[in-house]
C-alpha cells in the first residue's frame, strides 16, 4: 500500500538484513552510494528497528571473524611466511579481528548517519502476537523456514507500531518471499533497492527508457559480446573457460536508478545460456609397480549452462525524448563468480 509522498516529506525505508549481506557491507557501492546521497538531500530517511540493527552488527562481527582467519591462513601457509614484498608484507605486519569489524562498523555507522536513521527500539512488543502468527504460519513465518524469522516478526511488528504512531508507510527491501505476504498494510514491499531508487526519477523518463532498452538489439550485442570475453577462471582449481558461447539472453526486471543531465543508470537482472570448454589439471591415483602414487593430469570438458545475474547498464538520453538512446558501458559484477569449478574436482 504505497501512498504519494509530498516534495517536503522523506521516503521511509527499512532494508532487511539479507539486503546488507547480499551487498557484501560494501557501504560505498553503487546502491549504497546513492542511498547516501538522496539521504543528505533528505530525499530518504532509514529506519531501523534495534533488532535488525543488532542483527547486522552480529553480521558484521561474523565477517570480521571469518575474513581474519582467511588472512592468517593465507599469511602463514609455507613460502609465503618469507615474502616481503608488498602486498605480502603489509599481510605479515597483520590486523586484528576486532580492527577489521571496527572498520566494517565505522562504515556501517556511516551509512546510517547519512542516511538520517531512525533507531526503533524494541519496546511495547507483543510476543503473544508473534507466537500465534509463527503457530499459524502467517508472514514473515513460511512453510520450512520458522525459527530464523523471528528477528523478522519482530521488525515488522516495530515498524508497523511506528506506521501507526506517524500515520505513515515504510518501503521494506527484501528478497524474501514471507515479507511480500503482507497485503494492504502501511508496508510496501519490493525486492530490490534498484526499484526503489527509482521512484525518485521522474516517472515518464523512467518508463522511457526502460521501454527503449527492452527493444534495443545493441544492448543484447554488446552485452553478449562482453560477456563472451569476460575471464572466467579460478585459481584455487586451476581451471578456466574458453570458447565461451551465448545462446539466449534476457534482460528480466530493469530499473532506472539514475538519470540527470542525458546520462542514466539502469540496472537490469540478466539470464544467459552458454556453451564453453573447461579446461584445468587435476590430481589422480596411478597404480604402478605395485604401488599407488599421485599424479596430474590434463582435461578438457564441454559445458553447457546457464548464469542468473545482475548487471549495470550506463545510457546516454535526449532529455527532450528520453526513449532516443544509445547504450554505454555494461557492468557485469559478480557473474563469473557464478561458474561452479569445484564439481569438475570432486572426488
Amino acid at each position: 500500500m504505497a501512498t504519494k509522498k509530498t516534495a517536503e516529506e522523506p521516503h521511509y525505508l527499512f532494508l532487511d538484513t539479507q539486503v546488507f549481506d547480499g551487498n557484501q557491507y560494501d557501504f560505498e557501492n553503487k546502491h549504497f552510494r546513492q542511498l547516501r546521497s538522496l539521504g543528505l538531500s533528505d530525499w530518504v530517511q532509514l529506519l531501523l528497528p534495534d533488532i535488525t540493527r543488532r542483527e547486522v552488527e552480529r553480521h558484521i562481527a561474523e565477517k570480521a571473524r571469518e575474513t581474519f582467519a582467511a588472512l592468517k591462513e593465507f599469511s602463514n601457509k609455507g613460502f609465503r611466511r618469507n615474502l616481503r614484498r608488498p602486498p605480502f608484507d603489509a599481510i605479515r605486519k597483520g590486523t586484528t579481528e576486532e580492527e577489521i569489524r571496527k572498520e566494517l562498523l565505522d562504515h556501517f555507522k556511516g551509512f546510517c548517519h547519512d542516511t538520517n536513521a531512525i533507531e526503533l527500539p524494541a519496546v511495547g512488543l507483543d510476543a503473544t502476537a508473534v507466537l500465534n502468527d509463527y503457530f499459524d504460519g502467517k508472514p514473515p513465518f513460511g512453510e520450512g523456514k520458522k525459527k530464523h524469522e523471528f528477528p523478522d516478526a519482530f521488525a515488522g511488528q516495530i515498524l508497523f507500531n511506528w506506521c501507526e504512531a506517524n500515520s505513515n508507510t515504510v518501503v521494506v527491501v527484501s528478497r524474501d518471499g514471507d515479507w511480500s505476504k503482507y497485503k494492504n498494510t502501511p508496508l510496501d514491499v519490493i525486492k530490490h533497492i534498484g526499484e526503489f531508487l527509482e521512484r525518485h526519477i521522474d516517472n515518464f523518463t523512467a518508463s522511457e527508457i526502460r521501454k527503449a532498452m527492452k527493444r534495443s538489439k545493441s544492448l543484447v550485442a554488446k552485452a553478449k559480446e562482453q560477456f563472451e570475453k569476460l575471464d572466467f577462471s579460478d585459481n584455487e582449481f586451476g581451471a578456466e573457460l574458453t570458447d565461451v558461447e551465448v545462446t539466449r539472453m534476457d534482460f528480466e526486471e530493469m530499473f532506472v536508478t539514475e538519470a540527470k543531465g542525458g546520462i542514466a543508470t539502469v540496472e537490469a537482472a540478466m539470464m544467459i545460456d552458454f556453451t564453453a570448454t573447461v579446461r584445468g589439471s587435476r590430481r589422480t591415483r596411478r597404480y604402478s609397480a605395485g604401488d599407488y602414487s599421485d599424479d596430474f593430469e590434463t582435461f578438457r570438458e564441454p559445458l553447457k549452462s546457464y548464469i542468473n545475474g545482475e548487471v549495470s547498464i550506463e545510457v546516454e538520453y535526449d532529455e527532450g525524448d528520453p526513449s532516443d538512446l544509445s547504450v554505454g558501458s555494461i557492468s557485469m559484477g559478480d557473474v563469473v563468480s557464478c561458474v561452479d569449478f569445484e564439481r569438475y574436482f570432486e572426488d
